[in-house]
């Protein structure tokens, strides 16, 4: 009767002593999203993204934008920058694996910084 007991308990043992020993796993990021997992992750989404400042003439304030991704591609932006506050109907789609977003009439392009070549 007692052999069963103590089978359980050098089991017990043996697997917490192998998982305590395995190395942790790691989770690798894909590098790249294809055009359906872009489709999917940003269909009917909603993202917030804030910033410290835009220009707006000579002066600034505090940068806030609201994307609304509908699911049949329509685009809505509400933003802010400083006192400043617009609404955007544009559109978005994803072509060769990169998300597109049609900004080109929009005054969102006068009041974002410009983009320096190293990223920032």
């Amino acid at each position: 009767m007692g052999f069963p007991k103590l089978s359980s308990v050098i089991l017990i043992i043996t697997l917490a002593g192998l998982a305590m020993g395995a190395p942790p796993a790691e989770a690798k990021r894909a590098k790249f999203y294809t055009n359906d997992q872009l489709t999917l992750l940003f269909s009917g989404s909603r993202v917030k993204a804030t910033g410290e400042f835009c220009s707006v003439g000579s002066g600034g304030g505090n940068f806030c934008v609201d994307f609304i991704f509908g699911t049949d591609g329509r685009l809505t932006l509400d933003y802010e920058c400083g006192s400043r506050t617009e609404t955007l109907k544009s559109r978005w789609w994803v072509e060769e694996d990169e998300l597109c977003l049609d900004l080109k009439d929009s005054s969102l392009i006068e009041i974002i910084p410009p983009v320096k070549p190293d990223g920032r």
